[in-house]
């Protein structure tokens, strides 16, 4: 078990207006790991610290060019929690690794752009979520290794259907999108940078009755994912660490499907194709 401090950071720019504005909430996570023992080389408290700072600043210059306005949207479970330090390959790994995270979400707070909204200004009233993710890494070499994680999602959405249902409560749970990555580190002999590249699936389903399909547990979408990663010691007996982190994800293809909503929004039938936007997520910490 490590205890991890965490700095997200999450950005995502839409392709179209939502129909419904998005609601943002406290994020909590537990991680648990299985994992083989690591050494590393002794490095200069002071000259850390400032690498740290460094990567820190480095990792959040992308969050800044790929987004215009701010953007706190994070309605169909978006992947800030994907980002981290707790699970980058570590030095002298070798062989297997598997995992559990488990991430909590509660969204009750209405945005536009950069300013807080009123409850009003959206039917959905609270979006409450868990994910309960199990993973698997496997380094074939000190250069190669790939990862795949699996969620398996509860979600809760408040909505005002309208009369005469009035505010309802919904619920989907179920396996959410699986994610397979090939990991790259091969760039220092401590394993200290490295590069990620892989594929999220439409594995989640994407058509629960009573939530939208930004709020659906699944995308419904096959996404790129890459990605790229650096960690360091910030004392030589390796009891602190640092770790910066940047992530982009690429949806390119999508399914359509019927309204889930259509019994309350009056779109009976029709068949949709949600687009998701594309996101940019980083972290830095100290492990």
């Amino acid at each position: 078990m490590r205890n991890i401090f965490i700095a997200p950071a999450h950005s995502r720019r839409h392709t179209a207006a939502p129909r419904r504005v998005h609601l943002i909430g406290a994020i909590m996570s537990s991680v648990n790991t299985l994992q083989l023992p690591s050494r590393r080389a002794n490095r200069h408290f002071i000259t850390s610290v400032v690498t740290f700072i460094a990567a820190f600043i480095v990792s959040f210059i992308p969050l800044l060019g790929f987004t215009t306005t701010a953007a706190r949207a994070c309605a169909c479970g978006c992947s800030v929690f994907d980002v981290g330090g707790g699970l980058l390959p570590q030095e002298n790994d070798s062989g297997g690794r598997i995992f559990t995270e488990w991430w909590h979400s509660g969204q009750n707070q209405n945005w536009i752009a950069s300013s807080k909204a009123p409850a009003s200004a959206n039917l959905d009233k609270r979006l409450i979520t868990d994910w309960y993710t199990a993973g698997f890494m496997y380094m074939f070499n000190r250069e190669w290794g790939v990862m795949a994680r699996l969620p398996y999602v509860n979600r809760n959405l408040t909505t005002d259907t309208g009369p005469p249902g009035g505010i309802q409560t919904f619920n989907s749970h179920d396996f959410g999108d699986l994610e397979v990555m090939g990991i790259y580190t091969g760039f220092f002999a401590d394993l200290s940078t490295g590069v990620m590249f892989g594929l999220k699936l439409p594995t989640g389903v994407y058509n629960a009755p009573g939530l939208d399909r930004d709020n659906q547990i699944g995308t419904g979408s096959t996404d790129l994912i890459l990605g790229a990663f650096h960690r360091g010691m910030l004392s030589g007996d390796n009891a602190w660490q640092y770790f910066s982190q940047i992530r982009y994800q690429q949806p390119f293809l999508y399914r359509s499907a019927a309204d889930p909503q259509g019994f309350f929004d009056g779109n009976l039938g029709v068949v949709q194709t949600y687009k998701p936007a594309y996101q940019v997520d980083g972290a830095a910490g100290i492990v």
